[in-house]
């Protein structure tokens, strides 16, 4: 029997999922754009959107800096 992930289980996890599609869509980036400055392929960043891989804190703060996103902002979950 493989190991299951089971963060995908984790609402904190699925909460900064949310962000990042949020803030990708209000700066209307696709995913295909933030998956080139992170270095990933479309697939894989779709499924950090998803919730099936995690997201690395490197990743969030290089999104963070490239696109003057505040990461408390993406951590609290606070859309504002």
């Amino acid at each position: 029997m493989g190991r299951r992930k089971t963060f995908n289980r984790l609402p904190q996890a699925k909460q900064l999922a949310k962000q990042l599609i949020l803030h990708r869509l209000w700066d209307g980036k696709t995913q295909d754009t933030v998956a080139k400055l992170l270095g990933v392929t479309f697939q894989q960043y779709q499924k950090l959107e998803k919730c099936e891989n995690r997201v690395l804190a490197e990743q969030l703060l290089k999104l963070c800096d490239t696109y003057n996103w505040d990461p408390r902002t993406i951590l609290k979950a606070d859309p504002i």
